[in-house]
């Protein structure tokens, strides 16, 4: 890990500690070798650098293109790892990247809603999330946050924010295999369908694990 990206981590944590209560867990599932796809619901913006001062490697993450066409914004992105990625079709070269970047031992982080939830809720996920399983050969790390949504406070009136990581979906028990002729058109999308839903309704089952439903959503 970059002294910069270290500092950055642990410059964060303390200012989350300051405005939240924060509650992490599962950090001991987290493999401590190989590259991974950590795969989050997606509440505000402060859920990348959340995931990112807790999470004990360096990561990188896709962030929609329109965020870098403001020059000082994208240098700092890219040097914190940031991805392009254009959300209006398949970005191949995005995926090229990433396909390098995991093969060089990095994680990636990814939101398969695409976009911030407006209450809190579970969204609709997209495909994307099933292109970037496929374009790589890595395993999926499920990711749920709960209550960023909330503005921080003072000590005594200070929100929760909670902060889990989930058990490793190893690659070979995802929905891979296929007709080698359908890479293209509806086919591959199909596959990537199917690859993002089982990722999905892991972290639909965490949500639910950790919302009951006498518990009102946070």
């Amino acid at each position: 890990m970059r002294a910069s990206y270290r500092f950055v981590a642990w410059v964060l944590r303390q200012v989350f500690r300051l405005g939240y209560r924060l509650e992490v867990s599962g950090l001991e599932r987290i493999p401590r070798q190989g590259s991974l796809i950590l795969a989050s619901n997606h509440q505000s913006n402060l859920d990348p650098p959340l995931i990112g001062c807790f999470f004990p490697r360096e990561i990188s993450f896709v962030a929609k293109k329109q965020l870098f066409e403001n020059p000082w914004l994208a240098r700092l992105m890219r040097h914190f790892n940031a991805l392009p990625l254009d959300r209006s079709g398949v970005d191949l070269r995005a995926l090229r990247e990433i396909r390098a970047r995991l093969g060089q031992g990095h994680d990636l982080l990814v939101f398969p809603e695409g976009t911030r939830s407006r209450d809190g809720r579970l969204g609709q996920p997209r495909a994307g999330l099933g292109l970037i399983i496929s374009a790589a050969e890595v395993d999926v790390l499920p990711v749920l946050i709960l209550g960023s949504r909330s503005s921080p406070g003072l000590p005594g009136f200070r929100p929760v924010i909670r902060l889990e990581f989930g058990a490793p979906i190893p690659r070979a028990a995802l929905p891979l295999a296929g007709d080698p002729g359908e890479l293209e058109g509806r086919g591959r999308s199909s596959r990537a369908e199917a690859l993002t839903r089982v990722v999905f309704q892991r972290i639909e089952a965490m949500y639910a694990s950790a919302n009951p439903p006498d518990k009102p959503n946070p």
